[in-house]
């Protein structure tokens, strides 16, 4: 409701990145809940209005979580449209953190489609952003566990444990 009443607020003062944030945020929070069709309206919204401004970083974080929501509808192949949107938006605004995020969606994705060993070089891509980020590393435990889970579906037990390993090290290290 908190949101709902700044997006009026945003709305009564023009200023659309905020609009965007604010449907951005209310679709998450949907998709947390399981309202996917809500949460694919907010997100909508929240890519409509973005794509109208001037902060790339911002559309591709709507694209991709956009994508997520229709990934969980299992619209898988819409959703990879979408994340190859926000990997090249993320490529060409240098900003490592939500490209790293943005292939590992597009990785699972992939993989819900049943692409599982196209999917691997592009979580392995997305950790070794990661690595080379200062201070990211907290981010690939997820990306880790994927990488890990999507090596056991193709009979890779020795590299999944690898991974398991090293995402257990990355929560030990960061509380």
């Amino acid at each position: 409701q908190v949101a709902r009443a700044g997006l009026i607020d945003a709305q009564s003062v023009g200023d659309e990145f905020l609009q965007s944030q604010l449907h951005n945020e209310i679709g998450l929070s949907l998709l947390a809940l399981d309202r996917l069709e809500e949460a694919h309206t907010e997100l909508a919204k929240s890519l409509e209005i973005s794509e109208r401004g001037d902060d790339p970083i911002d559309t591709a974080a709507s694209l991709s979580n956009l994508a997520v929501v229709l990934d969980h509808l299992d619209r898988h192949r819409e959703a990879i449209v979408f994340h190859n949107r926000a990997v090249a938006l993320s490529e060409q605004n240098a900003d490592q953190l939500q490209l790293s995020t943005a292939l590992n969606n597009l990785a699972v994705s992939l993989a819900d489609l049943g692409l599982t060993r196209g999917s691997l070089p592009i979580l392995q891509r997305s950790v070794a952003i990661l690595e080379q980020l200062q201070g990211a590393e907290v981010h690939s435990f997820p990306i880790l566990m994927t990488l890990a889970g999507t090596e056991r579906d193709i009979n890779q037990y020795t590299l999944a444990l690898d991974h398991c390993h090293r995402a257990l090290g990355v929560a030990a290290r960061s509380g």
